[in-house]
């Protein structure tokens, strides 16, 4: 696939186009889970106290299942026979 024919696909996927959902929140859950994943490791490879680095364990968790839950939702017969439309 050329590089601009990957780009158009990006582009349909985006504007609905294809027919499946759109995966920009995906990306938008990988993106937070790099950071607290990063934040969590400095503080902990620093040897900062878990009062410090609570939070970002906090923030992962709540991330995972918002996730998840995300997951489901999308994938509910509902949401699968809307987008069948």
């Amino acid at each position: 696939m050329t590089s601009s024919g990957f780009i158009a696909s990006i582009e349909m996927e985006i504007d609905g186009c294809s027919g499946q959902a759109w995966y920009g929140y995906e990306w938008a859950y990988a993106g937070l889970v790099f950071d607290l994943i990063g934040a969590l490791y400095s503080h902990i490879s620093v040897g900062d106290p878990p009062t410090a680095w609570i939070f970002a364990a906090i923030g992962l968790i709540l991330v995972t299942g918002s996730y998840f839950l995300y997951r489901k939702k999308m994938e509910s017969p509902a949401n699968l026979a809307h987008a069948a439309r």
